[in-house]
């Protein structure tokens, strides 16, 4: 697209700008270098395309995760000589061109050491604009700020509107102002979630697969990011688990959370060959097992993904396995899942643990000092997945199975234990959850059993 600029490129621009600035991983800079070299055709306003383009790369790379700053200023440069000819003309009438003029104030108040040129670029800016639009406050602040880099002391301008979107974000990162105290109902699902590189995601999650030649479990899996398997395993497995787990006589299971590492019964069941064979299809990679739970009673656990409780390398690389050791009662509280919901964008640990309160990132608890971020800030990422699933206008399904079936699910699938309507019924299963073998750089200890499958070594007692 961009070797062929003509008017194509004015109307499509929008849709493909996120897209694109994505697609440089991170080098901003060459983008722009692309841009400016492109030829001078004008647009349908009198613009040239490039320039327009230019003016939407300033806006970009200020209101993006790439924080280039060198790559920044050199876009402010490059735009500067049209936000120029624009007002000797007489206005900005175009939205973007507002955005960028006012980029430039504040990257030259804040990062190419000229506040008195952002100061006069605020000021001139909030004289074009209406009274009423979101960019006055955002000006007035900026205004302020660059008054006090330049020594002066005037009174703070009043405008009616907050500052909102790109110039909201561009002032919070470059320091002109401060955040606004959210509540929880003001943080939305893709306040903390993104949408995840394709090209790094297992086969089966990209949009280039040709599924005349899938299997079903497969097409199960890329559609609604589950696979079901009715009397999947046979009765002596579970029964030779259940008999061991029963004499735990503990509704809750073992404590630790890698039990296969000593109970064998629970391996058979865990690395069942036709049960590994199955996962390696579906991701493309041979499994590692890392985690078994074991009650007996439903984790009463709220909506989320798994994958942004893991290292980043793991990106979705991962499965967990709901294995029902005998039928399961409604009443119960049942595995409930939205079909589906694989693909939505992908939560990231890292955008939660910023949503939380200071006192909550600090809070250390028990003899070890751990830190339970993912328990504190359900407070606000389960409420914000429940209308993420009304506004799409989903409705949850349970898996209720019978002895020996399997539900295979998708790390990014949302899913949730369900509160139990009769407490003391249990619910008899094995969850288990599995990476990539190449993709666990922090689990490097490792064992093979019988059927040369992999699971993970810790230091961790029966218990």
């Amino acid at each position: 697209m961009l070797d062929t600029v003509d008017a194509a490129l004015e109307a499509a621009w929008d849709a493909r700008f996120d897209a694109l600035f994505t697609e440089t991983l991170g080098a901003p800079a060459d983008l722009l270098t692309r841009v400016v070299a492109l030829p001078a055709r004008p647009g349908k306003d009198g613009a040239t395309l490039r320039d327009r383009a230019v003016s939407r790369i300033v806006v970009g790379l200020v209101n993006t995760r790439f924080y280039v700053v060198a790559a920044e200023l050199a876009a402010a440069e490059a735009i500067r000589p049209r936000i120029a000819r624009l007002l000797a003309d007489g206005g900005l009438t175009q939205p973007e061109d507002r955005d960028a003029m006012f980029a430039l104030a504040v990257l030259d108040t804040q990062k190419s050491g000229d506040p008195a040129r952002g100061l006069a670029d605020f000021q001139r800016l909030r004289a074009l604009l209406p009274p009423d639009h979101h960019l006055q406050q955002a000006c007035a602040d900026g205004e302020n700020a660059a008054t006090t880099m330049v020594g002066r002391k005037t009174e703070t301008v009043a405008a009616p509107a907050a500052p909102e979107g790109f110039a909201a974000r561009l002032l919070l990162r470059l320091g002109l102002a401060k955040p606004k105290a959210r509540t929880v109902a003001d943080i939305r699902f893709i306040d903390f979630s993104a949408d995840p590189n394709e090209q790094l995601l297992p086969w089966l999650d990209r949009s280039d697969v040709d599924e005349t030649k899938l299997s079903p479990e497969q097409l199960s899996w890329r559609r609604d990011g589950v696979v079901v398997l009715r009397n999947f395993f046979p009765p002596h497995l579970t029964d030779a688990y259940v008999a061991r787990r029963a004499a735990l006589a503990n509704a809750s299971g073992w404590r630790s959370p890698t039990p296969y590492q000593h109970v064998p019964e629970m391996r058979a069941l865990a690395l069942y060959p036709p049960l590994m064979e199955l996962q390696k299809q579906l991701l493309g990679e041979d499994m590692l097992l890392h985690l078994a739970l074991t009650g007996w009673i439903s984790t009463e656990r709220n909506w989320h993904q798994d994958d942004y409780l893991n290292p980043s390398e793991v990106l979705t690389w991962y499965t967990a396995v709901w294995m029902a050791l005998d039928t399961i009662d409604p009443d119960c509280g049942p595995f409930e899942y939205i079909p589906g919901s694989h693909r939505w964008p992908l939560m990231s640990g890292e955008r939660v643990r910023a949503l939380m309160t200071q006192e909550e990132r600090d809070r250390r608890e028990g003899p070890h000092g751990v830190n339970h971020w993912a328990t504190y800030s359900e407070r606000f990422v389960a409420p914000a997945i429940d209308a993420e699933i009304r506004a799409r206008d989903m409705a949850p399904v349970q898996f209720l199975g019978g002895k020996g079936d399997v539900l295979i699910w998708h790390s990014r699938l949302m899913h949730r234990g369900t509160a139990p309507r009769r407490p003391n019924l249990e619910r008899r299963s094995l969850i288990t959850h599995y990476s990539g073998v190449h993709h666990r750089t922090d689990m490097a200890d490792r064992a093979v059993d019988e059927h040369g499958q992999s699971y993970a070594l810790f230091e961790t007692a029966l218990h």
